[in-house]
């Protein structure tokens, strides 16, 4: 239960972290970067937890409020793409890091 709460928690913090550097007008290049602490978190919340897959969604639960708000701005040429793009960024970490924790769950590691 409080990785379940840790996990929403954290999905809204990154999203709300991604909101602001927005906000104050970072590039959009650097917001990109942003899908290695959704990487990080997902990492840590299926290597630590035993909920494996709601773990993730619970990121994303925590996550998506400001998720739908992010891709009603546009960019320089007047598109939604970059901003898509951002929220896109952030489920691909997600998944990758929900990936990476199954790959290497303590007790699971093979030696080659």
């Amino acid at each position: 239960m409080v990785l379940g709460f840790a996990a929403i928690a954290g999905g809204f913090v990154l999203s709300f972290l991604g909101f602001g550097l927005l906000w104050v007008g970072t590039p959009w290049e650097y917001q990109l970067l942003m899908v290695l602490p959704f990487l990080a978190l997902s990492f840590a919340v299926t290597r630590i937890g035993s909920a494996g897959e709601q773990g993730c969604l619970l990121i994303v639960c925590g996550a998506l409020p400001l998720g739908t708000v992010i891709p009603m701005f546009r960019d320089q040429n007047d598109s939604h793409a970059m901003s898509i793009l951002i929220v896109c960024g952030w489920a691909a970490g997600i998944a990758a890091g929900y990936y990476l924790g199954k790959k290497w769950k303590p007790g699971t590691a093979t030696v080659c």
